[in-house]
């Protein structure tokens, strides 16, 4: 057991004498190797972090290079540095290329480095002079150049371009077709971007291209040294112009969770203002039903009624047939009566002037008379009461009509509130159907919306996108590539007619006249003195639309023909594909 020092000597530092049973200290044992740490997980955050790194590192560089060799550039001195190459040509006797009869700028370059007879004669002759340090410094220029473009050219594509387009993403093939503006308008941002990098590096080939050209005569070279000046700053320039929407495309998709979280937000309050919508027309529609119900009843019983007062009519009319009848009945028998009194009277008075007045035939003539007169006298009253039954049946009739008159108002009237409730119970399933409609497309986009915000935030999604098959690995095999199937049965079919098509062709975000046209100018400028057939450039355009706009698929490029009156290439291209969606590949 180790005894360590206490008290006053120990607090002062005197060494003490150990005890009996002390033990020497035994060394401590090394820790054990800790494991490596996982790699963090792959984030959007961290890519746009290393993106904002490679913007910051380009454009450092190229303001670096713009201040070192191209802001104290003097181009007014290009006739005297092509005095100065034509005098070392000859004093020198320089060696020029047999074909070209010159120098290149890289030759040239190479003579007076190289340490051999050549730049011995220079040094000698032309040691001192400040013009061949100019030269120098120019060719210098030239080689500085050429590596610098590569190398920015090289790191824009590789750490700004490809990691933009493994972060900036907006998942707009999730929406299927669905009608969501903060996905439309960053999907339309990254592809304007991407048309502005593809043109950018177009225009730097461009350059490339006539600076290589500038390049292969030392003399042409100094001769035009101001283009050469303005190429070389057209490219800064083009690099750096670049890097402003880079930034901008990354401030985009920063704010692009913001603006999804806000589309979700007001798609939650209207699927709240649709629910409570739809609540209060189930209401309405509820009153309207219950009033319409009660308006086809009264409807109903006002049919009832009308249709009473009618057999009333029918009734009425068929009773007056019968008095009419009996009055006609009443009047010919009347008639007969009184002719008959008519006789008997002048009978009797004839057997009074010819026989005494007690004579029993002229006693039985007036008893006859007596009796008939009897009868019209009956026959007249029931003609006054028939004929007053008349009277009231047409007056009943004429009350009845009027009924009728007032019923059948009464009914139109049920019958047109019956039809506006019909009417406004109608709209108002109509409107419950739309709104229902309305909720469930409501409801859809948000699904899209959580699972496009959920896609973004996973480091698995970035992971997918950076994903290489490893060894032994497999990968499953992508969608068959329709589009492209149909470019190129297009390509093959359209022809020399391919500059009308593609300026037919629609574009989103959308492109002008002018960057059409500009574009069929870079085509043709690609494949300038090469031996190029209609269908290779048909498929450059076609490639180069579907690489430039969202909407490019068959169907627009279907209706792009049929605008063009091309019926028989779109008989064939419908045909081809349904071949190859039936039997495949």
């Amino acid at each position: 057991m180790l005894t360590l020092p206490s008290g006053r000597k120990a607090r002062m530092g005197f060494r003490t004498r150990p005890t009996y049973n002390e033990v020497p200290k035994t060394p401590k044992t090394p820790p054990p190797p800790s494991l490596p740490e996982p790699p963090l997980p792959l984030t959007v955050d961290s890519v746009r972090r290393k993106v904002l790194l490679a913007l910051h590192d380009v454009q450092r560089q190229l303001i670096a290079f713009r201040k070192t060799w191209l802001r104290k550039l003097d181009t007014d001195a290009s006739p005297k540095w092509l005095d100065f190459y034509n005098l070392l040509l000859f004093k020198c006797s320089l060696k020029t290329d047999t074909k070209t009869g010159t120098l290149s700028v890289e030759q040239f370059a190479n003579i007076l480095y190289t340490e051999n007879h050549d730049n011995e004669k220079i040094q000698q002759q032309f040691g001192t002079d400040p013009t061949l340090e100019e030269l120098k410094q120019t060719c210098n220029r030239d080689s500085a150049f050429r590596d610098f473009r590569t190398r920015i050219q090289k790191k824009m594509k590789d750490s700004v371009f490809f990691h933009l387009e493994k972060c900036c993403v907006s998942f707009v093939e999730e929406t299927h077709s669905s009608d969501l503006s903060p996905v439309k308008e960053y999907e339309d941002e990254i592809v304007a971007f991407k048309v502005k990098f593809h043109e950018t590096l177009e225009h730097v080939d461009a350059l490339n291209k006539e600076l290589e050209e500038l390049r292969a005569s030392m003399p042409l070279l100094l001769e035009e040294y101001d283009k050469v000046a303005h190429y070389m700053e057209g490219t800064i320039e083009e690099f750096l112009n670049i890097c402003h929407p880079a930034r901008r495309l990354l401030e985009s998709d920063e704010g692009y969770s913001r603006r999804l979280q806000n589309e979700i937000i007001r798609l939650n309050y209207e699927r709240l203002r649709f629910k409570e919508e739809i609540k209060h027309i189930n209401n309405r529609k509820d009153t309207v039903t219950i009033r319409a119900t009660r308006r086809s009843y009264s409807a109903k019983q006002a049919e009832i009624k009308v249709q009473e007062k009618l057999e009333e009519q029918t009734t009425f009319r068929r009773r007056q047939l019968t008095a009419r009848e009996n009055f006609g009945r009443l009047d010919n028998s009347l008639l007969k009566k009184k002719r008959k009194l008519q006789d008997l009277q002048r009978q009797i008075k004839d057997y009074r002037a010819m026989m005494p007045p007690n004579s029993p035939v002229l006693r039985e003539a007036m008893k006859a008379e007596k009796i008939t007169y009897e009868e019209v006298q009956s026959l007249q009253r029931r003609m006054d009461k028939l004929n007053g039954e008349v009277n009231a049946l047409k007056n009943e009739k004429l009350g009845s009509y009027v009924q009728l008159f007032e019923l059948e108002r009464q009914s139109q009237q049920h019958r047109s509130s019956e039809k506006a409730a019909f009417t406004i119970l109608g709209r108002h399933k109509r409107t419950l159907s739309q709104v229902r409609s309305d909720l469930k497309d409501n409801e859809r986009k948000l699904r899209i919306l959580l699972k496009i915000k959920e896609l973004k935030h996973q480091p698995e999604s970035m992971e997918k996108m950076y994903k290489r098959p490893e060894k032994g690995e497999t990968i499953e095999m992508k969608a068959y590539d329709y589009v492209h199937e149909a470019i190129k049965f297009v390509a093959a079919e359209i022809g020399q007619e391919w500059p009308e098509l593609y300026m037919d062709l629609p574009f989103s975000p959308r492109r002008d006249f002018h960057c059409k046209a500009r574009d069929i100018e870079v085509i043709d400028a690609n494949t300038y003195g090469v031996t190029v057939g209609w269908q290779e450039k048909a498929i450059k355009s076609l490639e180069r639309w579907r690489r430039f706009s969202r909407l490019a698929d068959v169907n627009e490029l279907i209706l792009t023909l049929k605008r063009l009156k091309k019926m028989d290439l779109v008989r064939r291209l419908e045909t081809h594909m349904l071949k190859i969606s039936v039997n495949g590949l």
